[in-house]
């Protein structure tokens, strides 16, 4: 009964942040085949999440003789993050990729892995998401009525500036710094002492362009999808924290499933994130070769002074209350040792 009206709560919630936001609901055009389901997110084409997922829901419905037709919308085709979330809640979609950043808006621990310096990399990572941490999240996740299929790689993340390089946290001080519109963000680099900004993505090659914004902090996919060595000069390799995109769909659309359809695609989403982790690792070698190329100055900083700084600016310490110290601890497994 406790979960039931907890789901029914959250509902209404993410109803009426829709509804404040102005966002309009696209609907997905079905036929009339039984199984005809649908997979929403926010990557563009390009993005090996995009392309490794195209290849699976051709094997599902393969495999499956047709019994289940499963539509990829990739581009955020269907509308932002907050968008696709209502549509899966409430059965306009089945399956969606949400960014931990956004999903920590709703469940808090889905940001845990976003945090700050906490990886060294993948291997660290990937440790922590298939262990204890991710149990933790996914059971999170879980009491608002999503099952967790996987993890989509969205990379460790970097910052470009267009008149200095950032080699220590004081390179970042006062500069006009794009970030997305998430808590994590914001108080990451107001913490380092820089000036956050929430430009949207639309606007953000213009602003870099015209010095609206001093810089900006992203993956290097996402950055070469914007060319960014058009308008900035200078690549930071500061590698601050990791996103990624969660694939959930809902736990009673996917345990009303048979036990043959839900093999087939766990088993080819499954291969598809496989797929994806492996290559998106190799294309950030190849764009961080590509940027060099076009004469941006790349240099790799000292992370260890980044985290200093977050460490006497007690970001980490304003993080452990929020997550809360149960949450925290399942982090600090795999992590280093946060705020010390």
């Amino acid at each position: 009964m406790e979960n039931g009206i907890r789901r029914r709560a959250f509902l209404t919630a993410i109803g009426a942040m829709a509804a404040t936001a102005g966002l309009a609901l696209p609907t997905v055009q079905r036929s009339n085949r039984e199984r005809k389901v649908a997979l929403a997110g926010p990557l563009p084409n390009a993005h090996p999440g995009s392309t490794t997922m195209a290849a699976a829901v051709q094997a599902i419905s393969r495999e499956t003789n047709g019994d289940v037709v499963l539509d990829y919308f990739p581009n955020s085709m269907l509308g932002n993050e907050a968008n696709i979330f209502v549509q899966l809640q409430t059965g306009a979609i089945e399956f969606a990729m949400t960014s931990a950043s956004f999903l920590s808006t709703i469940v808090p621990s889905a940001g845990l892995p976003c945090m700050a310096y906490a990886f060294d990399g993948y291997e660290q990572l990937w440790g922590a998401l298939d262990g204890d941490l991710g149990d933790h999240i996914n059971a999170e996740l879980g009491r608002i009525g999503l099952t967790v299929i996987g993890v989509v790689d969205n990379g460790f993340r970097d910052i470009t500036t267009s008149d200095r390089l950032i080699r220590t946290p004081d390179d970042l001080h006062g500069v006009k710094l794009r970030v997305p519109p998430s808590p994590l963000y914001i108080s990451l680099f107001s913490a380092l002492g820089a000036a956050p900004t929430t430009l949207s993505v639309g606007e953000l090659y213009t602003s870099l362009q015209t010095r609206v914004a001093d810089g900006m902090e992203g993956s290097l996919i996402f950055m070469d999808s914007l060319h960014v060595p058009e308008v900035q000069k200078n690549l930071s390799s500061t590698r601050h924290n990791w996103e990624g995109l969660w694939l959930i769909t809902r736990s009673d659309y996917w345990n009303g499933l048979s036990g043959d359809i839900r093999s087939i695609i766990k088993s080819n989403l499954d291969r598809a994130l496989t797929s994806e982790h492996a290559a998106f690792t190799g294309l950030e070698k190849d764009i961080e070769r590509r940027f060099a190329e076009k004469n941006m100055d790349i240099i790799h900083p000292d992370r260890a002074e980044f985290r200093k700084k977050l460490v006497e600016s007690n970001y980490y310490e304003m993080w452990r209350s929020r997550f809360g110290q149960r949450s925290w601890d399942e982090l600090e497994k795999y992590a280093q040792s946060l705020g010390s």
